[in-house]
């Protein structure tokens, strides 16, 4: 029987991240960074990562979670950590995409190592609460002219606010109520807080579950309409622009500078299929599921980085 140890840790920071490496080095371990709560869904792929790592006996892994600041901390966290082979970074590169807009630092970002994809692309949806009077987006353009929308994402400069700044810019300005993840923008919608949100479809409660009324889903963000969600339109269906998509893809990245064999055995591990017991902690999630090699993280990346360069500044 494989042995898998892995750990998960909480480190709280504002937006300066000010921790030195050795503050969450574990001896003999592979510290797993990511960016996001314990729980979201960043933080269920890091463990998950951490588990396909920990299939070797002599391989011990630590995830460690740096929530806020637009998931952005465990990033600036890879710049202390230099050539080292103890760690990791577990991130959608739509999120290092919009780092480096906001850094100037594509170059930091194309430094650090791809190790491989662990994920297809997860689709953002935007909903409206029922208390809102929005039914679809038509109605949606119409009230932007009579009032200001208030829309809860978990920040402009996040990869929720690309669909934020797309909706503005083709209905109107709108209001952005921050939320550190899907559950708390979900809550806000459906008690009426704010008219509208944006959620991963992940998130989203299927036909089949009695909250599946509680919001209407105005539309997705995906190149095609989600599997889950057939019925709701695509937002590039919508203005006619084929390229008013994306989603977001996880991968692993390790730090710049550590040695080509150290990368391509991590990803050869991670290559290799997760059996069920792995597969089951992430629950609907798993269906996400899709190893790729480095060279796909690359490509992700570009994708990503031609994705933001289209979107309004937010200082």
């Amino acid at each position: 029987m494989h042995r898998r140890n892995f750990l998960t840790t909480s480190l709280a920071f504002g937006s300066g991240l000010l921790v030195s490496a050795p503050a969450i080095a574990s001896s003999g371990a592979i510290n797993i960074l990511h960016g996001y709560s314990i729980n979201s869904t960043t933080g269920n792929f890091a463990r998950f990562v951490a588990a396909l790592l920990g299939r070797e006996d002599k391989l011990n892994t630590v995830s460690h979670s740096f929530p806020g600041n637009h998931g952005w901390n465990s990033i600036e966290f890879m710049k202390t950590v230099e050539g080292s082979e103890t760690h990791l970074i577990v991130a959608d590169t739509l999120t290092m995409a919009l780092y480096a807009k906001y850094h100037d630092g594509e170059s930091f970002v194309r430094s650090l190592t791809p190790v491989a994809k662990v994920t297809n692309g997860i689709s953002t949806c935007l909903i409206a609460s029922k208390a809102s009077g929005l039914t679809d987006w038509d109605s949606l353009k119409k009230a932007a002219q009579t009032r200001e929308l208030r829309v809860a994402s978990t920040g402009v400069r996040s990869a929720y606010g690309v669909a934020v700044d797309w909706v503005s810019k083709y209905a109107a300005p709108m209001k952005e109520v921050s939320k550190l993840g899907n559950g708390d923008i979900l809550q806000a919608v459906e008690n009426g807080t704010v008219d509208v949100g944006v959620v991963s479809t992940n998130s989203l409660p299927l036909p089949t579950n009695s909250d599946f009324d509680k919001v209407t889903r105005i539309c997705t963000f995906g190149a095609k309409r989600s599997v889950s969600f057939p019925e709701t339109p695509t937002f590039a269906e919508l203005v006619g622009d084929d390229k008013r998509d994306y989603t977001l893809a996880f991968s692993v990245f390790a730090p710049a500078n550590v040695s080509k064999a150290f990368a391509d055995d991590l990803e050869q591990k991670l290559l290799v299929p997760a059996t069920a017991d792995l597969v089951a902690p992430l629950g609907s999630l798993a269906l996400n599921v899709q190893p790729e090699p480095a060279k796909i993280v690359v490509e992700t990346l570009d994708r990503d980085l031609r994705v933001v360069a289209s979107l309004a500044s937010h200082n």
